[in-house]
Protein backbone atom coordinates (compact mmCIF):
# COMPACT_ATOMS: atom_id res chain seq x y z
CA UNK A 1 0.00 0.00 0.00
CA UNK A 2 1.10 3.59 -1.27
CA UNK A 3 1.14 5.96 1.94
CA UNK A 4 0.94 10.05 1.42
CA UNK A 5 1.43 12.30 4.50
CA UNK A 6 -1.59 14.40 5.58
CA UNK A 7 -0.73 17.41 3.55
CA UNK A 8 -2.70 20.22 2.12
CA UNK A 9 -3.97 20.28 -1.16
CA UNK A 10 -4.61 23.68 -2.51
CA UNK A 11 -7.03 24.60 -5.28
CA UNK A 12 -4.39 26.89 -7.15
CA UNK A 13 -1.92 23.37 -7.21
CA UNK A 14 -4.75 21.62 -9.38
CA UNK A 15 -4.69 21.70 -13.14
CA UNK A 16 -7.04 19.46 -15.13
CA UNK A 17 -5.37 16.01 -16.54
CA UNK A 18 -3.41 16.26 -13.24
CA UNK A 19 -3.28 12.66 -12.16
CA UNK A 20 -4.06 11.10 -9.08
CA UNK A 21 -1.61 9.35 -6.83
CA UNK A 22 -2.39 5.82 -6.81
CA UNK A 23 -3.89 3.29 -3.58
CA UNK A 24 -2.93 -0.39 -3.98
CA UNK A 25 -4.37 -2.93 -2.07
CA UNK A 26 -3.71 -6.76 -2.33
CA UNK A 27 -6.89 -7.79 0.00
CA UNK A 28 -7.05 -11.59 1.52
CA UNK A 29 -9.65 -13.32 2.57
CA UNK A 30 -9.63 -12.40 6.16
CA UNK A 31 -9.85 -8.59 5.20
CA UNK A 32 -12.87 -9.50 2.94
CA UNK A 33 -14.54 -11.47 5.97
CA UNK A 34 -13.98 -8.25 8.50
CA UNK A 35 -15.45 -6.28 6.01
CA UNK A 36 -18.46 -8.20 5.82
CA UNK A 37 -18.55 -8.63 9.49
CA UNK A 38 -18.61 -4.97 9.70
CA UNK A 39 -21.16 -4.04 7.27
CA UNK A 40 -23.03 -6.84 8.16
CA UNK A 41 -22.95 -8.71 4.84
CA UNK A 42 -22.55 -12.47 5.84
CA UNK A 43 -23.05 -13.82 2.22
CA UNK A 44 -21.65 -17.11 1.48
CA UNK A 45 -19.91 -15.58 -1.53
CA UNK A 46 -17.50 -13.60 0.39
CA UNK A 47 -16.24 -16.25 2.62
CA UNK A 48 -17.12 -19.90 1.01
CA UNK A 49 -15.09 -21.17 -1.47
CA UNK A 50 -16.84 -23.91 -2.25
CA UNK A 51 -20.34 -22.02 -2.27
CA UNK A 52 -18.95 -19.14 -4.52
CA UNK A 53 -17.78 -21.87 -7.46
CA UNK A 54 -21.17 -23.37 -7.06
CA UNK A 55 -22.70 -20.51 -7.82
CA UNK A 56 -20.18 -19.84 -11.01
CA UNK A 57 -17.73 -17.80 -9.46
CA UNK A 58 -13.97 -18.79 -9.59
CA UNK A 59 -13.26 -17.64 -6.13
CA UNK A 60 -14.72 -15.73 -3.33
CA UNK A 61 -15.37 -11.63 -3.87
CA UNK A 62 -14.89 -9.00 -2.51
CA UNK A 63 -17.87 -6.58 -0.61
CA UNK A 64 -18.36 -3.60 -2.26
CA UNK A 65 -17.81 -2.07 0.58
CA UNK A 66 -14.36 -2.54 0.46
CA UNK A 67 -13.91 -1.48 -3.33
CA UNK A 68 -16.06 1.59 -2.12
CA UNK A 69 -14.10 2.44 0.84
CA UNK A 70 -11.01 2.30 -1.17
CA UNK A 71 -12.08 4.72 -3.62
CA UNK A 72 -12.65 7.43 -0.39
CA UNK A 73 -9.59 6.84 0.96
CA UNK A 74 -7.77 7.48 -2.07
CA UNK A 75 -10.08 10.55 -2.29
CA UNK A 76 -9.58 11.86 1.60
CA UNK A 77 -5.81 10.74 1.45
CA UNK A 78 -4.98 13.17 -1.45
CA UNK A 79 -7.38 16.63 -0.22
CA UNK A 80 -5.52 16.40 3.43
CA UNK A 81 -6.70 17.63 6.27
CA UNK A 82 -8.13 20.88 4.54
CA UNK A 83 -10.12 19.23 1.79
CA UNK A 84 -13.82 18.27 1.71
CA UNK A 85 -15.02 15.54 -0.44
CA UNK A 86 -18.42 16.72 -1.52
CA UNK A 87 -19.88 13.79 -3.50
CA UNK A 88 -18.58 10.03 -4.22
CA UNK A 89 -20.10 7.94 -7.09
CA UNK A 90 -19.29 4.75 -8.29
CA UNK A 91 -20.04 1.64 -10.35
CA UNK A 92 -18.99 -1.68 -9.88
CA UNK A 93 -18.20 -3.42 -13.33
CA UNK A 94 -16.42 -6.63 -12.20
CA UNK A 95 -15.54 -8.85 -9.14
CA UNK A 96 -12.30 -8.40 -6.79
CA UNK A 97 -10.83 -11.31 -5.38
CA UNK A 98 -8.84 -12.18 -2.41
CA UNK A 99 -5.34 -11.64 -3.90
CA UNK A 100 -5.58 -9.55 -6.45
CA UNK A 101 -3.83 -6.75 -6.89
CA UNK A 102 -6.17 -3.86 -6.65
CA UNK A 103 -4.47 -0.11 -7.80
CA UNK A 104 -7.39 2.79 -7.35
CA UNK A 105 -6.18 6.15 -8.93
CA UNK A 106 -8.10 8.69 -11.02
CA UNK A 107 -7.67 11.87 -12.94
CA UNK A 108 -8.94 15.55 -12.56
CA UNK A 109 -11.25 16.63 -15.22
CA UNK A 110 -12.60 20.15 -14.30
CA UNK A 111 -11.67 23.15 -11.97
CA UNK A 112 -13.96 25.92 -11.23
CA UNK A 113 -15.18 28.19 -8.86
CA UNK A 114 -18.84 27.15 -8.07
CA UNK A 115 -20.72 28.64 -5.77
CA UNK A 116 -18.02 30.91 -4.15
CA UNK A 117 -16.11 27.25 -3.65
CA UNK A 118 -13.06 26.02 -5.18
CA UNK A 119 -14.46 22.94 -6.54
CA UNK A 120 -12.30 20.23 -8.25
CA UNK A 121 -14.00 17.08 -10.14
CA UNK A 122 -12.38 13.53 -10.49
CA UNK A 123 -12.79 10.78 -12.57
CA UNK A 124 -11.77 7.37 -10.74
CA UNK A 125 -11.48 3.28 -11.32
CA UNK A 126 -10.04 0.92 -8.93
CA UNK A 127 -8.09 -1.98 -11.67
CA UNK A 128 -6.85 -5.28 -10.88
CA UNK A 129 -3.39 -6.64 -11.50
CA UNK A 130 -4.30 -7.46 -15.11
CA UNK A 131 -5.42 -3.93 -15.95
CA UNK A 132 -9.17 -4.78 -15.79
CA UNK A 133 -11.21 -1.45 -14.44
CA UNK A 134 -13.69 -3.12 -12.18
CA UNK A 135 -14.86 0.17 -10.47
CA UNK A 136 -15.75 3.74 -11.72
CA UNK A 137 -16.58 6.29 -10.36
CA UNK A 138 -16.05 10.39 -9.52
CA UNK A 139 -15.76 12.55 -7.01
CA UNK A 140 -16.29 16.26 -6.53
CA UNK A 141 -14.16 18.15 -3.83
CA UNK A 142 -13.77 21.20 -2.37
CA UNK A 143 -10.12 22.50 -1.59
CA UNK A 144 -8.51 25.46 0.00
CA UNK A 145 -7.08 28.33 -1.77
CA UNK A 146 -3.93 30.10 -0.45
Amino acid sequence: MTHRPMNVLYFGDIAVGQPLPTLVKCPDIVQSMRVGAVTENFHRVHWDREFARHDGLPDVILGTAFLSNMLSQLVTDWIGVEGTLRKLAYRFRGYAHPGDSLTATGAVVATEVRDGQPTVECQLWIANQHGTRLTEGSATVVLPVR
